[in-house]
């Protein structure tokens, strides 16, 4: 994992132009796609400034042969203090090899680490079961389930958490 730099744009824009259709359900930003370049560029710059003040922690997921991009991973500090909210997500050419496991647990352990987080939480529509499959390996369980009705249509999301 590394964190993401203007430099990942046009890696980044070209996976998200050919899995839009394969994302949108289940990706919040999605509904900001498609940008041009340079607004993919902009919006990098601005998750490399969130990470650098603290605010949120997005990585941009490499294959570890060859750096290829994979995908995202991210603790994001949302849910407020004494948590953080894990979010993943591959591309479609790379899903079921254990790249968002195996990134989430490397971020768990982060979260266990880092003084006054006891929880994180992980939101999956409930209609993405490979989504749920990941807190379900690492251990998570149900806390609840949400509601939310927002531009890009009603879902009902499993809420997992995790104490750490």
């Amino acid at each position: 994992m590394t964190v993401w730099t203007p430099d990942d744009a046009a890696e980044l824009r070209a996976i998200l132009d050919v899995d839009d259709a394969y994302l949108r359900p289940w990706i919040p930003f999605m509904k900001d796609e498609p940008r041009s370049l340079d607004a993919t560029r902009d919006w990098l710059v601005d998750l490399a400034a969130q990470f650098d003040a603290g605010e949120n922690f997005r990585y941009a997921l490499r294959r570890k042969v060859g750096g290829e991009l994979v995908g995202e991973n991210m603790l994001l500090t949302r849910p407020g203090p004494g948590a953080l909210e894990v979010g993943y997500w591959i591309a479609s050419a790379f899903t079921g090899r254990g790249f968002a496991t195996e990134s989430t647990e490397a971020l768990l352990e982060v979260a266990r680490r880092l003084e006054g987080i006891e929880r994180v939480v992980l939101q999956c529509d409930v209609r993405n079961a490979p989504s749920n499959a990941i807190p379900r390996k690492l251990g998570a369980k149900v806390e609840s389930q949400v509601h939310v009705d927002d531009s890009d249509g009603p879902a009902d999301l499993d809420v997992w958490v995790m104490n750490v």
